[in-house]
């Protein structure tokens, strides 16, 4: 791991330790039972890269674009807060996609699993997007749940945040 993100971590974590004994650990929104186990976390802050170098300032129009490769070897269904929610079921080997619409600063959840009612696999991302002095920037919480051990990871070299339109592209894998 990079210094920037073991100390973006530290804090994270250390914000949550004073709550760990009156909550359950990051709630990401879906209905959890005996087989979840507790999520292991991890925070990456999305590059910054400059897209079309025609884009204009952010003024209406903003997109984020969301893919999930499925590796599972297993088929697996998506939930969560985006709205049009992620290609399902995906088999294994497919990718799962869609684009939406934003006005940062925005906070976009969603998940895929192996099993909707029963032991799984489950990968778990929240994307936070915000401003700063005119500028966005992205960080991605991602969350591997259940007693069967998925591997949730990041494609960094894909995914990415132009800081001046705004407009993003998240590309992460669930195996």
């Amino acid at each position: 791991m990079t210094r920037n993100v073991k100390r973006t971590l530290a804090v994270f974590l250390l914000t949550l330790a004073p709550m760990s004994g009156a909550t359950e650990p990051l709630d990401f929104g879906f209905t959890r039972g005996e087989y979840v186990s507790t999520p292991t976390t991890q925070t990456v802050e999305l590059p910054a890269r400059r897209g079309d170098s025609t884009a204009a300032p952010r003024i209406l129009a903003l997109t984020q674009y969301y893919y999930v490769l499925n590796l599972t070897g297993s088929t697996v269904w998506a939930g969560g807060t985006l709205i049009p929610q992620l290609t399902s079921p995906v088999p294994n080997g497919g990718m799962g996609m869609t684009q939406l619409p934003f006005i940062p600063p925005s906070t976009e959840t969603y998940y895929y699993t192996t099993n909707l009612s029963g032991p799984a696999k489950t990968c778990v991302w929240q994307f936070v997007v915000t401003t700063s002095g005119g500028l966005c920037s992205g960080t991605i919480n991602q969350s591997s749940t259940g007693m069967l051990s998925a591997v949730c990871s990041i494609d960094v070299s894909n995914s990415y945040i132009d800081p001046v339109s705004c407009d993003t592209q998240v590309v992460t894998v669930i195996q």
